[in-house]
C-alpha cells in the first residue's frame, strides 16, 4: 500500500468514514480534521477519489466510504460535516457529480460539456474527471 493510501485509510472521520478537506497531523502522529477549517468532506477532499482513480490506485476498500456517501441518486450532496453529520441542503455541481460517477465506474458523464451555470471549480473537476476516465 502506498503512503497516500495509508494516509487516506487513516483519515476516515465521522459516520461516513470520509476524510475532511483539511487534516491535522499531531506531533504524536494522530490525524484529525483541522480546527482551522470547517470539518467537511467537500470541495477540496472531493479530489481525493479523483486522483486515486486517475493513478489506478483506487481500491474497493478505499472507495467504499465515497460510494456510501454518494449512494443516493436523487440528491447527490457536495459536502458533509465529518464531525456533526450536517449535510448540504443543495445538490452537487456537475464536476462533483462527475467524480461521483467515476467512483461508481459510470462513464456516462464523459459526453457532458460544461454549462454556463458551472463555475471554474466545477468545470475543472468535470474536465479532470474526463481525463481520469480516458484509458489512454
Amino acid at each position: 500500500m502506498t503512503d497516500g493510501q495509508k494516509l487516506l485509510a487513516a483519515s476516515r472521520f465521522g459516520s461516513y468514514g470520509l476524510p475532511s478537506d483539511w487534516i491535522r497531523l499531531s506531533d504524536k502522529g494522530q490525524l484529525a480534521p483541522s480546527p482551522n477549517w470547517p470539518a467537511r468532506f467537500s470541495y477540496d477532499a472531493v479530489r481525493i477519489p479523483l486522483y486515486f482513480i486517475w493513478c489506478s490506485a483506487f481500491t474497493t476498500d478505499l472507495g467504499q466510504p465515497f460510494a456510501d456517501f454518494w449512494k443516493d441518486h436523487e440528491l447527490i450532496l457536495p459536502w458533509v460535516d465529518v464531525v456533526t453529520g450536517e449535510k448540504a441542503s443543495y445538490t452537487a455541481s456537475a464536476g462533483i457529480k462527475a467524480v461521483r460517477s467515476l467512483v461508481y465506474k459510470d462513464l456516462s458523464f464523459t459526453g457532458q460539456s460544461p454549462s454556463a451555470a458551472d463555475d471554474y471549480y466545477s468545470t475543472s473537476l468535470l474536465m479532470l474527471s474526463k481525463l481520469a476516465a480516458d484509458p489512454r
